[in-house]
């Protein structure tokens, strides 16, 4: 009789283990997949490499050039710089139908930049501020003012990277 008592408390225990645990999976919320979803990319986009390669060849919207910019507030001077263009053509960009090659790179690149950044400040107006920021590891450059090419975002997540793993603040 007391094993079967000890039984059932274990059995309860285990049920309502599982269950806490759905709870709290149901309310997860992984900021990165929802900015990717509102933003209208596949949420495989970065996890998947042929689908990112085939995003960049079949190319990305105007719509969704400007959704990626707007969505970490990216001032028009970088836009611009990512965009390959002069700030006086961005919103003309915008309403193109097609965005192919080195440009949809530059931008899913630019937008993995700052999800990276989001995903170690976990603030928007923290990321904005760093962004903005001379930061002596990347010799005295602001982050922004290195988005214009791909070594320059590259040294950018490593730096993030660090700062993730506490390496550095």
């Amino acid at each position: 009789m007391l094993f079967m008592r000890q039984f059932d408390v274990v059995a309860i225990w285990c049920i309502v283990t599982l269950i806490a645990e759905a709870d709290m999976q149901a309310d997860y919320h992984d900021p990165k997949a929802e900015i990717i979803a509102q933003i209208g990319l596949s949420s495989s986009t970065f996890d998947n490499p042929s689908v990112y390669i085939d995003t960049v060849r079949s190319g990305i919207t105007g719509n969704v050039a400007k959704r990626i910019l707007e969505t970490f507030d990216v001032k028009r001077s970088v836009a611009a710089s990512i965009l390959q263009t002069q700030e006086s053509n961005v919103a003309r960009l915008y309403n193109r139908a097609n965005i192919k090659g080195n440009v949809a790179e530059d931008l899913l690149q630019s937008l993995k930049v700052n999800l990276k950044a989001l995903e170690v400040f976990e603030d928007k107006g923290l990321v904005s501020e760093w962004m903005d920021t001379a930061i002596p590891v990347l010799d005295g450059n602001t982050p922004n003012s290195l988005m214009d090419t791909c070594e320059g975002r590259s040294w950018i997540i490593a730096t993030l990277d660090r700062i993730e793993f506490g390496e550095f603040s």
